[in-house]
């Protein structure tokens, strides 16, 4: 179970340190105050009005902390409209009005040319020591408001595909996320319908993951495994436009053993193909990624802290020095990013792509299945474990020594518990940490 640690240090919202550095977090965490502010800073001259707002998400970076609020709107036609609301707060007024200011105001102008809703798209909240703005309007992917600017991504497809017949219909908000971008499904009219996703500021499709896929795709891969299709790319704005693969996620709850399966089998394709031009990742390199986190933790969480370095640093000193000879992996591979189709997996999000050993994309495999089973009260873990690798042997995979597998998992899981108390998660904070102590 998880060491004795201070409780404050569990309860990132009940911390005393944080709100001494952000004293208006906590009325920012609340959703009924913030329904009356952004009703006020956002909507007052808009026929439209906030009925209801959620809990944020939330992720804490340095002096500041990133918020996206879950909004409903109810126009004046009477019918419901959901949007999300991103703000941050930041320790002083002052920094909150310069962010305004100096970038949230501006992209506020040029999308207010195209779209003609009566709303405020940012605003500086001084009691709050915050600044907040209409989805698209963002400080992290300022791109966004000319992604979305009536046209864009009917010119990027026509270009690319050669078909000026091709439209976008509509577009919807699937994930935004601060550090790592946005996914908007987006449903194309042309001779030959069909739904894909638009993602923004996932540089490597650019450049590594373009050209693995299509070693890939020209290699013995497929039709054992659907692949991604690149459907347009604009390296300008970090656009790629990619086709919705069929498929669903198995069910872990009553599909646990076919999900498993099929993650292995990926896993034991992709690790022999021979990819080549991959950027290489080491055990060094994701311990100073989950390094990283856990420095952020510790000016609000000391033992917290202390004691994922310490578990970091006994996973990579018994893995020893010894890697193993890289292949081409995924470099995400977790049980989300794997669906199945008439007995034919397919696996997503190649943006992590990399040259490293078997050991990364199995150790963070098991890390975030082990999570996921803890989640729902399942013991199998264990067994699945070890079922998923006995499939990826039997796929014609080796699997690693276990010291290795060991440490990329525990690296795996120690960013998790860092990222968790860094987004404000109590819950997942602690599951991530009794994880740990399990493994240990």
């Amino acid at each position: 179970m998880i060491p004795a640690l201070p409780a404050a240090e569990l309860e990132p919202l009940c911390n005393p340190a944080l709100a001494a550095r952000l004293p208006t977090l906590a009325a920012a965490m609340d959703a009924a105050t913030m329904a009356q502010h952004l009703q006020r800073a956002l909507f007052s001259g808009s026929p439209s009005r906030v009925i209801a707002c959620g809990r944020p998400r939330a992720v804490l970076d340095g002096d500041s902390c990133a918020l996206q609020y879950p909004v409903t709107l109810l126009g004046s036609d009477g019918a419901a409209l959901q949007l999300p609301v991103l703000a941050e707060v930041f320790a002083t007024a002052e920094a909150a009005r310069d962010m305004h200011d100096t970038l949230l105001g501006p992209l506020s102008e040029e999308w207010g040319r195209i779209d003609i809703a009566q709303l405020t798209w940012s605003a500086a909240l001084g009691e709050l020591r915050m600044a907040c703005s209409v989805f698209p309007v963002s400080a992290a992917l300022p791109q966004l408001v000319r992604v979305l600017a009536p046209g864009y991504l009917d010119a990027l497809l026509q270009s690319s595909l050669r078909d000026t017949e091709i439209r976008v219909e509509s577009d919807e908000l699937v994930v935004l996320r601060r550090t790592r971008g946005c996914v908007l499904r987006v449903r194309i009219e042309g001779r030959e319908p069909r739904t894909a996703y638009a993602k923004v500021g996932y540089a490597a499709y650019g450049g590594a993951a373009a050209d693995a896929l299509a070693q890939l795709r020209s290699g013995p891969v497929t039709p054992a495994l659907r692949l991604p299709e690149v459907l347009g790319r604009d390296d300008a704005l970090d656009v790629t436009v990619l086709a919705e693969l069929p498929g669903t996620r198995p069910d872990l709850r009553t599909d646990a053993e076919q999900m498993v399966g099929a993650a292995a089998r990926c896993a034991a394709l992709l690790h022999a193909s021979r990819v080549e031009g991959a950027p290489h990742r080491t055990l060094h390199d994701e311990v100073a990624r989950a390094s990283d986190a856990v420095d952020r933790v510790a000016p609000y969480a000391p033992a917290v802290s202390s004691w994922l370095r310490d578990v970091l640093h006994d996973a990579e000193s018994a893995a020893g020095g010894g890697e193993e000879a890289p292949v081409f992996c995924h470099g995400d591979l977790a049980p989300s990013q794997v669906l199945l189709h008439e007995g034919v997996p397919a696996i997503l999000d190649f943006d992590k792509c990399c040259s490293a050993e078997p050991a990364l994309d199995l150790g963070r495999y098991l890390a975030y299945l082990r999570f996921a089973l803890a989640k729902a009260g399942d013991p199998r873990s264990d067994p699945l474990a070890k079922g998923f690798l006995r499939t990826y042997e039997t796929a014609g995979g080796t699997v690693p020594p276990a010291a290795r597998l060991a440490a990329y998992e525990t690296v795996a899981l120690v960013r998790m518990a860092a990222r968790s108390w860094l987004q404000l998660k109590p819950q997942r904070l602690r599951l991530a940490c009794d994880v740990i102590a399990r493994r240990l």
